[in-house]
């Protein structure tokens, strides 16, 4: 095998032919990465390899179509099977030889990731998964070209014959959409190699998907070896070996996949930077003290959806038993459907119910709920079937409810004008209307009184005073411009937080979120709130706000911490009657806070705190007293950042923050899965280098060799 291997090498190699497929592969893939890449600035390498698939379409077939025919046609096949090397060693060397020219090509591509690494930090993961899923695939459609070089002695109607099966494999992706579900959908879809290969595009290497593309691979060299041998197997038996050899590969790998299906189990490994099929210690730690049994239904084919089949089935893999699952066709199955729409519930495709068999309660997640929309462009940015099925699961199951009172009578914004209802209410979070002035507040673990316009009664903020103090939460939002309310900012200035009468103006520009100076971008600060959303690197816009001071307080026990800050370059205007927006003398220089919190832990005694609370109260971070019973007051300088509900950070810090004063901690670090591309930040001069690079260095460095290697032949043959 070695030999033939070394002599069609060689061949390749002190040819042109090597060369010239090479330096064509450069500049193909180099006008798709300048294009996609370069020019768009993205640094991973996804949208590439979506698209250089299709050129295998064109490659396989002229690498592949002379392996065998020309052997036909000019007789040294015979000579080839009279050696004492055997067919099958004289396939496998070709084969070999091919895929190391094939594998050489890919080299282009590893030279575009260290290009990305210089200016950018590209998901190495997942690029990796990507270049073994495109390296799997071509040789599996090389060893189809093989074969079809086989079928014939003229190499054009070789390239024909692979060209065409290759068109087919290609269709047949698509085509399976017209027989949608049926078992011919499925049988085209498993035997899809794009399918296959979409998997570790998306960063999932799953050992099924090696295991076919190498069965793949392994049918079509034994039939060319087969072929080899002689132009027809001949005999009953000797056809039947072969049939017997192809037909066992493939019911094993039915067999295999069957089984793993049946019983659940995905074998591989997830590459994506953001683990987009897996779920979070925190939603472990939820799933191994259920106490309720809990049924995911998805009103879906299974296979339709892969990241939500993969997380679905962690969730089942980490509850102990507690948690199942069940895929069911809306259209096929409307008695089941029926029993939610009974209940109010509004069952489409996609839509996902989790339910608490114990008790019946169950929770609906729409489909479109999963994904997070980018407001201008209309593209998915992220994915959140985690966190909203995990916040489901705790809606459903004692100790995950939250129940908030929303002050009334004092001017307050309404929930369906604020946005903030479809948030609170999707998860898992009640909202009362809570009048002050009643002797009975409602049983809630917040209060949030929400851009009042008219102060409150002393008899209303003793009421405030004496419910906080009991070891429950106060999140406060006023609005500039609302000065007279003596009463409630008293109250607020009790626990160290004072509400600023001036309107913060944003000179950074990279600050903002619009032209507008008074579109805040303002730094996330340090709590147990913002961790998760510091961690991935989330921004919060905070539109038209006051600044919040944090005032001195003679309640040693009283913990303060700002949570979103300004640049050093912004300024609070303190006359809101101002005739220019330019800094003035008597205005306030910043880095100005626009949100803070105050918290006391009240069962110290009890329960005092860990080492590792100690140690981070004395570095300046929350001591993670979620654990503890606490009073809690949060102040917000603004309430307009509420109503932008697509911005998800928005949400997710409200969220975040009624867990935190509500005790629900171990929801906090749940968040979305980001599928934003990483981006480059080039200049126009890098731009031009990398391009030319990929554009003109590369090929052409490829094709000068080429000549060289073949000049440098032809004077030694003299």
């Amino acid at each position: 095998m070695f030999a033939i291997y070394k002599r069609e090498l060689h061949r390749y190699f002190t040819s042109l032919l090597g060369w010239v497929f090479l330096g064509f592969s450069a500049i193909i893939f180099g006008i798709f990465f300048t294009i996609i890449n370069i020019y768009y600035q993205i640094a991973d390498l996804e949208n590439f390899f979506d698209t250089i698939g299709i050129v295998l379409l064109f490659f396989v077939p002229i690498l592949t179509m002379q392996l065998i025919a020309e052997e036909h046609r000019s007789k040294t096949d015979q000579l080839l099977l009279t050696s004492p090397i055997k067919p099958g060693a004289i396939i496998m060397g070709k084969f070999f030889a091919v895929l190391t020219l094939f594998a050489a090509s890919l080299m282009i591509i590893v030279i575009y990731i260290i290009m990305l690494c210089v200016v950018a930090d590209p998901p190495i993961a997942n690029s990796i998964s990507m270049l073994i899923g495109y390296f799997l695939m071509g040789a599996s459609l090389i060893s189809l070209g093989m074969f079809a070089s086989s079928l014939t002695q003229n190499s054009i109607i070789a390239a024909v014959i692979s060209f065409s099966l290759l068109l087919i494999l290609w269709l047949g992706n698509a085509a399976s959409s017209v027989f949608y579900n049926s078992w011919i959908a499925k049988v085209i879809e498993w035997v899809s190699v794009l399918i296959r290969f979409e998997d570790f595009v998306g960063g999932q290497l799953l050992i099924m998907s090696l295991v076919y593309f190498i069965s793949f691979t392994a049918i079509f060299l034994y039939c060319t070896t087969v072929r080899l041998r002689g132009k027809h197997v001949k005999g009953f038996v000797k056809k039947s070996v072969v049939a017997l050899v192809v037909i066992s590969i493939i019911a094993g790998n039915v067999v295999a996949d069957y089984l793993l299906n049946k019983y659940k189990v995905t074998i591989g490994f997830d590459l994506t930077t953001t683990q987009i099929y897996q779920i979070s210690d925190e939603t472990k730690a939820i799933l191994s003290k259920l106490n309720n049994n809990i049924k995911i239904t998805v009103f879906m084919y299974e296979g339709n959806n892969s990241v939500i089949d993969s997380v679905v089935q962690k969730y089942a893999d980490n509850s102990n038993g507690k948690v199942t699952y069940e895929y069911v066709n809306p259209e096929e199955n409307p008695a089941i459907v029926k029993q939610f729409s009974d209940a109010g519930a509004n069952v489409e495709s996609g839509s996902v119910a989790i339910k608490n068999t114990d008790t019946n309660a169950f929770r609906l997640i729409q489909y479109s709920d999963f994904t997070i929309m980018n407001a201008v462009y209309g593209t998915v940015t992220g994915l959140q079937i985690e966190p909203k099925i995990t916040s489901a699961i705790l809606g459903v199951t004692e100790g995950g409810k939250i129940n908030v009172g929303l002050t009334i009578n004092h001017g307050e914004i309404q929930l369906d004008t604020s946005g903030i209802g479809d948030v609170l209410s999707d998860n898992n979070i009640e909202t009362f209307p809570t009048n002050l002035l009643n002797d009975n507040l409602p049983d809630v673990n917040v209060i949030m009184i929400l851009a009042p316009t008219t102060d409150f009664t002393s008899d209303e903020i003793a009421r405030l005073s004496n419910f906080v103090n009991s070891g429950k939460g106060v999140q406060v939002m006023v609005d500039p411009g609302v000065a007279d309310l003596p009463n409630l900012f008293a109250f607020m200035q009790q626990w160290g937080l004072k509400f600023n009468n001036d309107l913060v103006i944003e000179t950074d520009y990279t600050m903002l979120g619009s032209n507008s100076s008074l579109s805040l971008i303002p730094k996330l600060l340090s709590s147990d709130m913002t961790k998760a959303l510091l961690e991935a690197n989330r921004s919060i816009l905070f539109p038209q706000a006051r600044s919040v001071s944090m005032a001195e307080i003679t309640d040693t026990e009283v913990i303060q911490r700002p949570l979103l800050q300004t640049s050093d370059v912004s300024y609070a205007k303190t006359d809101l009657n101002f005739a220019t927006a330019e800094q003035e003398e008597h205005d306030t220089q910043g880095p100005l806070y626009v949100a803070g919190l105050s918290y006391k832990v009240l069962d110290l005694a009890e329960k005092p705190y860990t080492e590792s609370e100690a140690f981070a109260l004395q570095t300046g971070l929350d001591p993670g007293v979620i654990q503890h019973k606490k009073s809690s007051v949060i102040a917000y300088g603004g309430s307009s950042f509420i109503s932008l509900q697509n911005i998800q950070t928005n949400k997710d810090l409200i969220l975040n923050s009624l867990n935190w004063q509500a005790g629900v901690g171990s929801q906090l670090n749940v968040q979305p899965k980001s599928l934003e591309s990483t981006y480059i930040q080039i200049n126009n001069q890098q731009m031009i280098i990398m391009a030319v690079i990929a554009l003109v260095v590369l090929p052409i460095g490829l094709f000068l060799t080429g000549i060289i290697v073949f000049i440098r032949r032809k004077i030694k043959t003299r």
